[in-house]
C-alpha cells in the first residue's frame, strides 16, 4: 500500500477521532446538566463572586428570570468590590449589628425552627441569609461614607432647589368620589355630571377655592398648601427598566408621587390655571396647578427629602458606573444548568399550590353531598312519619 494510501484512510479516521474526542468533551464538560448546589459559584465580578443561593434567594423575592437577579447581583458585588478598595470593610460589630437582626426576625415569627421555615421558601439557610445581611452591610456603610471619599460630589441646597425647580408640581384638587362614606360604589355617571356641573360653574367665573369643602379627600387636612409631588412622567413612560426602578426608589424614599392621570394633567396646566373634570381609580378630579414657589416655607418643608433623593439618585449613576467597570462574568453552565434547577422547582411549587386548591374544594363538596344525603333521609323518615300518622 502506498504511502498516499495510507494516508488517505488514515487522516479521515483521525479526523473522526478527534471529532468523537471533542464532542465528549464539550458534553461532559459543558452540554450536560449538573445538580447546582446552593454554594457552588455562578459568576465573577472583579474579585467577588456571586453564588447560586444568592440568585435562589432574588428569584425567592419576584424577580422574573435568573438573567435579571444576576444582573441586580452583579451591580450589588460591583458595589461591594468598589468598597473593598477604599477600604470599607465588615467589623465585629457590623456582624453582630446582622446577628441581632436575624434574632429579632426569629422572634417576630415565632422562634428559631419558624425562621428556619420561612428562610427554606426562599431557597436559604440561615448561614446564608447572614451572609447577605453582612454583604448588604458592607453596601449601607460604604454609601454612607461615599462623600467623605470623594467618589460622589456632595449635594448642596443649590442642587437641592435646582432640582426641586425642574422637577416637582404643587396642585390643590376637588374630588369627586366614586364611593359613599361607607365604602358602596357610585355609579359612575352620577359623580362625573356632579364634578361637571362644579367645573362650569368654575369655568364661568366662581373661585375654585369655593368648592374646595366638597372634596372628600381626606388628605387635604394635613396639606393645606396644597399637595406637592414629583413629576414622574417622563421616566415612568421610559423603557429603561433602570427608569422604572429610580421611580420605585424615589417613591420608597417618601417622595409623593401622584397617580399617572393626576400627575399628567397637573404638568400640562400653566400655574393658576383649572383642569376638567379628570377620572382616576378614586373618582374624579377638577385640579388648579400651584406655584412652587409661592413661600420659601415649600422648599424648606421637602429640602431634607430632596437632597436625600439626590444623593442617592447620584450613588445609582455611580453604580451604573461600577457595573461597567466590573461586567458579570457568568459561568454559562452553571447558569443554565441553575435556570433550568429554578424552572423546574416553580413548575413543582405551582402544580402543588393547584392540587391543594383542588383538594380543598373537595371537602366542601362532600360537605354538601353529606347534607344532601341527611336532606333525603330526613325527607324520608318525615314521608315514614306522615304515613304512619295518616293510617
Amino acid at each position: 500500500m502506498t504511502r498516499k494510501k495510507l494516508l488517505a484512510i488514515i487522516i479521515p479516521v483521525a479526523i473522526l477521532v478527534l471529532a468523537l474526542i471533542g464532542g465528549a468533551v464539550y458534553y461532559f464538560c459543558y452540554a450536560r446538566d449538573i445538580e447546582v448546589k446552593d454554594d457552588d459559584v455562578i459568576a465573577k465580578v472583579g474579585d467577588q463572586e456571586i453564588y447560586a443561593y444568592e440568585i435562589n434567594y432574588l428569584m425567592g423575592v419576584g424577580y422574573k428570570s435568573v438573567d435579571e437577579a444576576i444582573s441586580y447581583m452583579g451591580e450589588y458585588k460591583a458595589m461591594v468590590q468598589k468598597a473593598a478598595e477604599n477600604g470599607i470593610t465588615l467589623t465585629d460589630d457590623d456582624k453582630k449589628a446582622v446577628s441581632d437582626e436575624i434574632s429579632q426576625m426569629a422572634q417576630y415569627y415565632g422562634g428559631e425552627e419558624q425562621l428556619t421555615t420561612m428562610l427554606k421558601q426562599y431557597g436559604l439557610t440561615k448561614e446564608q441569609y447572614q451572609k447577605i445581611g453582612e454583604m448588604s452591610k458592607v453596601v449601607t456603610n460604604f454609601q454612607e461614607k461615599v462623600q467623605d471619599l470623594g467618589l460622589m460630589q456632595k449635594v448642596t441646597d443649590e442642587d437641592a432647589k435646582e432640582y426641586y425647580n425642574k422637577n416637582f408640581l404643587r396642585a390643590k384638587h376637588i374630588l369627586f368620589s366614586n364611593t359613599d362614606d361607607e365604602g358602596n360604589k357610585i355609579d359612575d355617571a352620577t359623580v362625573k355630571a356632579q364634578a361637571m356641573e362644579v367645573y362650569e360653574k368654575i369655568k364661568a367665573g366662581e373661585p375654585f377655592e369655593d368648592f374646595l369643602s366638597l372634596s372628600k379627600d381626606p388628605g387635604a387636612e394635613t396639606s393645606p398648601d396644597g399637595y406637592i409631588f414629583f413629576n414622574a412622567a417622563e421616566l415612568k413612560a421610559s423603557s429603561d427598566e433602570k427608569d422604572q426602578q429610580k421611580v420605585s426608589m424615589l417613591y420608597n424614599l417618601g417622595i409623593p408621587i401622584m397617580v399617572d392621570e393626576f400627575e399628567q394633567a397637573t404638568a400640562k396646566l400653566k400655574v393658576g390655571e383649572v383642569s376638567e373634570p379628570i377620572k382616576t381609580n378614586y373618582g374624579y378630579h377638577i385640579i388648579k396647578r400651584l406655584d412652587i414657589n409661592e413661600n420659601e416655607k415649600l422648599f424648606e418643608d421637602n429640602k431634607e427629602l430632596i437632597v436625600s433623593a439626590l444623593e442617592s439618585l447620584r450613588f445609582e449613576d455611580m453604580v451604573a458606573k461600577w457595573a461597567e467597570e466590573y461586567p458579570v462574568k457568568p459561568k454559562k453552565r452553571m447558569v443554565r444548568c441553575l435556570t433550568k434547577q429554578i424552572a423546574a422547582k416553580q413548575a413543582k411549587q405551582q402544580a402543588s399550590q393547584q392540587n391543594n386548591a383542588a383538594s380543598s374544594t373537595q371537602p366542601a363538596d362532600s360537605q354538601q353531598q353529606s347534607t344532601q344525603q341527611d336532606a333525603s333521609a330526613t325527607d324520608g323518615k318525615q314521608t315514614d312519619a306522615n304515613a304512619q300518622a295518616a293510617q
